[in-house]
């Protein structure tokens, strides 16, 4: 937890139903994108009419430019949550290379995913059958106020 108070406004602006809405929607237009080979969908996720912003930082969707991606995001700055649609995992984590102060935060384990196979430190991990929007919102919003609380660099 901050102590400046950040905690609450990420929390207040990311709540928990509308974190839910925005990662099922978002789950639904990956999987179409899937079956049709399109990578088609808003950068902006459900529940926003604007692409919301914490610390300046802004929480966004990518499906792929043209055709769909192998491994489409959501993400708030650096932390991402991946979803691997070939065999419904999903996984929390930020790119190594990305932020210098991910050596302090201690992952779980780093994994390469994605066709481009980049190295993720892995956070929370669960798949598609198995996914409980409860417990990826907190992993989401705690990790982000980790990083918050061990710097937001530019």
């Amino acid at each position: 937890m901050t102590t400046n108070g950040q905690v609450s406004e990420f929390r207040n602006l990311l709540t928990q139903q509308i974190f839910k809405n925005a990662y099922a929607s978002f789950i639904e237009q990956a999987d179409k994108n899937y079956i049709s080979g399109k990578g088609s969908g808003s950068r902006t996720p459900a529940g926003f009419s604007v692409r919301p912003e914490y610390y300046g930082k802004r929480l966004s969707q990518h499906f792929g430019q043209g055709a769909a991606s192998r491994t489409p995001y959501m993400n708030w700055w650096v932390l991402s949550i991946y979803y691997l649609p070939d065999d419904g995992r999903i996984i929390m984590g930020v790119e190594e290379g990305r932020y210098s102060r991910l050596a302090d935060m201690q992952p779980k384990r780093y994994e390469y995913i994605g066709s481009k196979k980049i190295k993720v430190a892995v956070f929370y991990e669960t798949t598609k059958a198995d996914l409980n929007y409860d417990e990826l919102y907190e992993a989401f919003v705690n990790t982000a106020e980790d990083i918050v609380e061990y710097g937001l660099e530019e």
